[in-house]
């Protein structure tokens, strides 16, 4: 990591590398894992959304709505809006993957429990699901 020991590189500088670093070996990790089952069940191919599956858009760098309440079983897919990729991604759960402009994602959730993601290559993005 020479970057670190450049004097001119600043903190913020290398905060934003660790955290570009750490999100890409998230999409790569999990990603390897992603046709088997997590802890949010199995997360299904990207399709369009449809009726039966809650919609959370991806604009302006937010999740909208950021906090969603559904039910064991629920399908919940998220579009991205914005002109760059973004993901849905909880360490150790459930993962799009990247994901482009227009496209969409969709996570079947098998159990309960609260599921705290983020954009894995934007942290600053983070989204809650309650699945009761």
């Amino acid at each position: 990591m020479s970057y670190l020991r450049d004097r001119r590189c600043t903190i913020p500088t290398a905060v934003t590398a660790l955290a570009i670093a750490v999100g890409s070996f998230l999409v790569i990790v999990l990603s390897s894992s992603a046709s088997t089952t997590s802890s949010a069940g199995a997360p299904s191919m990207p399709s369009p959304a449809v009726a039966g599956v809650t919609r959370v858009d991806i604009k302006n760098y937010k999740y909208v709505p950021p906090v969603l309440t559904v039910r064991v079983g629920a399908k919940v897919a998220w579009t991205n809006e914005d002109a760059v990729p973004h993901s849905a991604t909880v360490a150790g759960g459930f993962d799009t993957g990247l994901f482009a402009k227009g496209r969409t994602r969709t996570i079947t959730f098998a159990r309960a429990g609260t599921f705290h993601y983020i954009c894995s290559i934007h942290p600053f993005m983070h989204g809650t699901v309650v699945v009761r």
